[in-house]
């Protein structure tokens, strides 16, 4: 059993079955919130430099937050020593672990946000507001939503989680596993799609609008996709979704409702009402029966992509085997 002692700044680790203090180690100022990585070999631990405060108490007659001491401790499971301290955003209270481990969310206190944080790189790549006082946070089992309680709101914020920036690492490991039998690569995927014209939007209206269109379109592709599906932003504005139990006929249907959907999305500014769309998609499809392996089938849904783009792009194409290019070279699909 771990538990965080905040006035002290350090961790107890208990023998739940002799209820024995067996360890004692510093961690920093004010660690609270503390969750396990998914492999078990890491513990996470919030760490505050704000000044505790309690009940009552006006902040005014407070010091100054140490904003140097704020961060998610990494703690070795086995040492109890600290790996290092990723920076998390200002006074973090709680967190929460993805089940893969790619991800931190962590509620962020004084900010009255939630940040996003990339657990490799230990950057932040996302935060959304919140209300006052964010104190508990908790993930969905499917992964889709993140629940926030704000203390002073006396409410729990529901945020739509964002999707990976995962590069092709988890994309790989999914990928190879289709290859483990013969009848999931008979029946399995791999759909590569990129935002149209994306280097424009955000020439045009700025990064801010580029990530926004990002989340719109991540939702969209997660919210049309079955619950068992994998689906994750592979590096800037492009996704990859692997498919399983499918055939091509169904697998291309699939991505091409993904693509309809997308263009008939109005991407407007509900403030300012600025229309930033159409945004478009085009998708690229390889299936696994038609590839030698993981990096064959990712370099041919790649190329597909590639002949979407420069067949006017907004469509779907899928690879097609040697023996078939005789009487057809790819398989365009787009249908308005």
């Amino acid at each position: 059993m771990f538990v965080t002692n905040e006035a002290s700044g350090d961790l107890t680790v208990i023998d739940a079955s002799t209820q024995a203090v067996i360890a004692t180690a510093p961690l920093g100022k004010r660690p609270r919130g503390i969750r396990p990585s998914p492999d078990g070999q890491s513990l996470y631990v919030a760490l505050s430099g704000s000044p505790n405060a309690g009940p009552g108490v006006d902040p005014k007659t407070l010091p100054p937050p140490d904003r140097t001491a704020d961060g998610i401790g990494e703690i070795d499971a086995t040492t109890y020593k600290v790996k290092r301290v990723i920076r998390a955003g200002n006074d973090p209270e709680q967190l929460a672990v993805s089940a893969d481990g790619t991800r931190l969310y962590v509620a962020n206190e004084d900010a009255a946000q939630l940040s996003v944080v990339d657990t490799a790189s230990g950057n932040v790549v996302a935060t959304v507001k919140t209300g006052e006082e964010p104190e508990g946070v908790t993930i969905r089992p499917d992964g889709k939503i993140v629940y926030v309680t704000s203390e002073d709101d006396g409410a729990v914020f529901v945020v739509d989680s964002p999707l990976p920036a995962a590069g092709d690492g988890p994309v790989a490991v999914l990928v190879a596993r289709i290859y483990d039998t013969p009848k999931d690569v008979m029946f399995s995927a791999l759909i590569l799609a990129d935002i149209d014209r994306f280097k424009d939007i955000n020439d045009r209206y700025g990064h801010p609008v580029g990530d926004k269109i990002i989340q719109i379109v991540a939702g969209i592709l997660r919210s049309c996709s079955r619950e068992d599906m994998f689906v994750a932003r592979t590096g800037g504005e492009e996704f990859a979704l692997v498919v399983e139990g499918g055939s091509v006929e169904s697998t291309i249907a699939f991505a091409d409702r993904l693509r309809l959907t997308i263009a008939e999305t109005p991407f407007v500014n509900s403030q300012t009402r600025v229309a930033y769309g159409p945004i478009t998609m085009s998708f690229g499809i390889c299936m696994a029966s038609d590839a030698d392996g993981p990096d064959d089938l990712y370099a041919k849904a790649d190329r597909a992509l590639y002949r979407s783009k420069v067949s006017g792009r907004n469509r779907v194409t899928v690879h097609v085997p040697p023996a078939a290019q005789r009487s057809k070279d790819w398989m365009l699909y787009k249908r308005d």
